[in-house]
């Protein structure tokens, strides 16, 4: 019984780890598509 809440529990860390991980590089994603934005928009209005 101790083994098996112990394997659930560090399914359940590498789970909660690998969500962080996808949302962080979501943030990041988002972040750049939000600076090539703002770069398109800058050499849009200069040319």
């Amino acid at each position: 019984m101790q083994k098996m809440t112990l394997r659930h529990s560090r399914s359940l860390i590498v789970t909660t780890s690998v969500l962080n991980n996808y949302q962080d590089g979501e943030r990041k994603k988002q972040s750049t598509q939000h600076v090539f934005a703002t770069c398109e928009q800058m050499i849009y209005f200069r040319t």
